[in-house]
């Protein structure tokens, strides 16, 4: 796998990490409330450096 495969995130990956379902992952990305995915070849993918300046802005954390 490639350095830039291995810092993308499945939507599994990102449900069971935010401790979300399918139905509210996709509401909070549609309403703007958290990063939209990558499209690719019909599956959705997320950049962990994204998701985790979005999660340390979200609990005030700094990187």
């Amino acid at each position: 796998m490639s350095a830039l495969l291995s810092k993308l995130l499945k939507t599994n990956d990102v449900l069971n990490e935010f401790h979300l379902s399918k139905s509210t992952l996709f509401r909070l990305i549609k309403s703007g409330q958290f990063p939209a995915p990558i499209k690719i070849g019909g599956g959705c993918f997320w950049k962990a450096d994204e998701l985790e300046a979005f999660l340390n802005k979200k609990t005030g954390s700094a990187a």
